[in-house]
């Protein structure tokens, strides 16, 4: 997924309790890393999904609770 919308699908939005995504970013040596970007603390516990909701250009996670 694209997430931060820099052209590259590096990125992956696991469908975990609170709502985060981590990129892959170079590092020093040539090797990769993941950087952990929290979106929301609060739980939520049903689905996630990443894509343009509000045409806008930029991406948009999208997250739900039951019920």
């Amino acid at each position: 997924m694209d997430i931060d919308g820099d052209g590259h699908a590096r990125e992956i939005l696991p469908a975990a309790q609170p709502t985060f995504w981590f990129e892959s970013v170079p590092q020093p040596n040539g090797s990769r890393a993941l950087v952990k970007h929290v979106i929301s603390e609060k739980p939520m516990n049903f689905g996630c999904g990443v894509g343009d909701l509000n045409g806008d250009g930029r991406p948009d996670v999208l997250r739900l609770t039951p019920g």
